[in-house]
């Protein structure tokens, strides 16, 4: 088991009222024309602009239970294959290729999970999004392997998902949906540390109030802008998400959206 002190990294997903600027996470990676989304050189192109960058990676498996990064279950939006990916092989996935946010073909392949951890593990947070049908123990048991545990949050669809991880590894940050405040006391109910979470809020701004609740037990609010919003929205939008609480900006644009703060903040 990993030493709680060689977390300490993972403290900038605690809430800090000094902090002058909010979180950038590029939602898959933040693909970008002729960068595919959910790949390592995707990755090393949005680090290389935004140096602090949270890299967020979907994760699924092959039919013979590879893991490798992929958002969607089925293969025709993000390669050049079709069907789904768990009834193919890696050695038949490594033969597609990656498409851009414009549907154009790209020379790359799908990315090993481990060998994206062994290129940026450690180099800035990565947020693990454990995709339905994933073998989590198969998947920690990779970010053990690498001594990747203490420089990740893993992104889980149910407070069942959380509290077994939890169980396991006690000091792994895990991000879940926090939509209200039930929610937040189901979460206190499960015997989930609130220094441990991450809260996904929704994908509207909420009131401040909201926010100043989970800032009072220490968590941060991500918000996802990826969509609508990021394809709309003004400088000024994104700012007011800041100013009323949001902590992290989960967005499809980290390039422009880190440049856009550093203007204004």
């Amino acid at each position: 088991m990993i030493k709680a002190e060689s977390y300490q990294e993972m403290q900038k997903l605690r809430w800090n009222p000094t902090r002058k600027s909010p979180l950038i996470l590029a939602h898959r990676g933040g693909p970008d024309k002729g960068y595919p989304e959910n790949n390592l050189a995707t990755f090393k192109h949005t680090l290389k602009h935004v140096p602090n960058a949270i890299l967020e990676m979907d994760v699924r498996m092959t039919k013979d239970s590879v893991i490798v990064l992929l958002h969607d279950e089925s293969l025709e939006r993000e390669t050049t294959g079709s069907g789904l990916l768990n009834t193919i092989t890696w050695e038949e996935a490594d033969k597609l290729r990656l498409k851009d946010i414009t549907g154009e073909v790209t020379p790359y392949h799908m990315s090993l999970f481990e060998d994206v951890l062994d290129s940026v593990c450690g180099k800035t947070i990565l947020a693990i999004d454990a995709k339905p049908g994933i073998d989590l123990d198969r998947m920690l048991n990779a970010l053990q392997d690498k001594n990747c545990l203490s420089s990740v949050f893993i992104i889980l669809y149910s407070i069942e998902d959380a509290v077994k991880v939890h169980q396991i590894y006690p000091e792994l940050m895990l991000a879940v949906g926090v939509d209200n405040m039930e929610k937040l006391e189901k979460i206190k109910e499960a015997g989930l540390p609130f220094k441990n979470i991450v809260a996904l809020t929704p994908g509207s701004l909420q009131s401040r109030e909201f926010y100043n609740v989970l800032h009072q037990h220490g968590m941060l609010g991500s918000m996802g802008t990826y969509g609508a919003f990021d394809e709309n929205a003004s400088d000024e939008a994104y700012l007011k998400l800041y100013q009323e609480g949001v902590d992290i900006i989960t967005t499809d644009r980290p390039i422009p959206v880190y440049n856009m703060f550093k203007r204004n903040m």
